[in-house]
Order: structure tokens, then C-alpha cells, then sequence
């Protein structure tokens, strides 16, 4: 089930179709009554059924980095007179990330994310404010899909494309920057 974390992103009415829409979902693809859909999903044993969130999803996909950022996401909310903003958004699952920078010359002093999605969204989001802050600009292009997914300890290959939005979003957040921003030197070294 898709959690928000922060101030939602979506009006209520949104907010109560997709989760009409993930419990159908999780409950006709992750019930612990089908194994078989679980190992499709990397999990190598069913017996980690016991260890459910509330949302009826199997902690068993993910890693002890995963929950910690999921459980305990670092850096959550928005942040104001952000000097760059970043959205990406997985449209075949819902998942939207927002990421917030706060920019000193060209070094990024504070990030924070909010988030809309499933437990990997969210700690994707926790784990990317952690890798982009007190770096330089030019350091945060060099973060990629790997990077975060490396940072999280690995993601099962169903939820890799969370990783795929915390990348999307840095992205974002970089051209936001540079858009408000056009005669900054990272800006001129794009051209």
C-alpha cells in the first residue's frame, strides 16, 4: 500500500482511489496464500509472512537498509524558498517523489524529499536527500540509478525502478536549478 510521507502530494479524492487501487493490488498479488508470486518477486522464502507492514506488503522484499530508511526517513518535507525542486513521477505504479535543495554557491547545504509510494519510493527518497547533501553540484550529476541502488543495499528487481525515480528526480532538481539559475557555471558547462 502506498503511504505519504510529508503533506500530501494530491487531493483526497486521489489519495482514496490509488489506495483502493494498491489494496486490490496487493492483495491479489502479495497474499501470503501464493508463494509462487512471491518467488517471481525475488523473495527466496515464504516464511517471512509474518512480517507484514500495514499494508498487507511483505517486509521480506526488502532489505534491513530498506526498512530502516522506510521505518525512519531522514531529511522528510518540504523545504521553503527551495532553490531547486525536483518532481518525478513512475506512472505505471503511482509512486512521485519530490525533492527540495537548498544551494550555497554551488554546494547543496540541505536536501529533503516528500513522497508518494511504496516503502522503496520512500526510502529511495530518505537515501537520495542523504547522497546529494554537502555535495557540489557537479557531484550530484554524477548520481545515477546504480548509486542509489547501491546506497539502499540492493532492491529486488521488482522495485529497481525506484531507484530509476530518486535519479529522475535529482535530475529534475538539477534543471531546476539551472533554469532559475542560467548563468550559474554549471549552467554555461550544459550548453
Amino acid at each position: 500500500m502506498s503511504q505519504i510521507v510529508g503533506k500530501p502530494l494530491y487531493s483526497r479524492e486521489f489519495h482514496l482511489w490509488h489506495r483502493r487501487l494498491t489494496r486490490a493490488l496487493a492483495t491479489s498479488i502479495f497474499t501470503p496464500f501464493q508463494p509462487a508470486s512471491a518467488k517471481h518477486f525475488g523473495v527466496q522464502s515464504t516464511s517471512h509472512f509474518s512480517d507484514l507492514t500495514p499494508g498487507g506488503l511483505t517486509l521480506a522484499l526488502y532489505n534491513e537498509k530498506v526498512i530502516d530508511h522506510y521505518q525512519n526517513p531522514r531529511n522528510v518535507g518540504e523545504i521553503e524558498s527551495a532553490d531547486a525542486l525536483g518532481v518525478a513521477e513512475n506512472s505505471a505504479c503511482g509512486d512521485i517523489l519530490h525533492l527540495y535543495l537548498k544551494i550555497d554557491g554551488d554546494r547543496i547545504v540541505r536536501a529533503s524529499f516528500k513522497s508518494f509510494g511504496c516503502a522503496a519510493a520512500i526510502a529511495a527518497g530518505s537515501v537520495l536527500t542523504e547522497m546529494v547533501t554537502d555535495r557540489t553540484l557537479e557531484e550530484m550529476k554524477a548520481i545515477t540509478k546504480q548509486a542509489v541502488d547501491d546506497a539502499l543495499g540492493g532492491l529486488s528487481p521488482m522495485k529497481v525502478h525506484c531507484s530509476v525515480l530518486a535519479e529522475d528526480a535529482a535530475r529534475a532538481a538539477l534543471d531546476d536549478y539551472h533554469s532559475r539559475n542560467p548563468l550559474h557555471p554549471t549552467a554555461i558547462n550544459n550548453i
